[in-house]
């Protein structure tokens, strides 16, 4: 059963909203990884029958949720989250 907002939501918008919070993290942009399907979203027609639950809060407003459930509970983040990355 797909969880989500029933809305077509890309990574890197995901990722705008995500830096928007964090506006000095480097922003990593890569080619689209081949085979994978352009416009698609998970529909959540099954879990609205099943659970009779409908999605009521947005990316923008789960991302920035979050974002202040990270602040204000620091040691849920895994350690690797905050290390610099290894040079290339």
């Amino acid at each position: 059963m797909n969880i989500g907002t029933g809305a077509p939501t890309s990574v890197r918008k995901v990722a705008q909203l995500v830096r928007a919070h964090y506006p000095d993290t480097a922003f990593l942009e890569t080619p689209l990884p081949a085979g994978d399907p352009l416009g698609g979203y998970a529909a959540t027609r099954r879990m609205e029958n099943i659970l009779g639950w409908k999605p009521k809060v947005t990316i923008t407003e789960g991302v920035a949720r979050y974002v202040k459930w990270l602040q204000d509970t620091p040691a849920a983040a895994p350690d690797w989250l905050s290390r610099e990355p290894a040079p290339a």
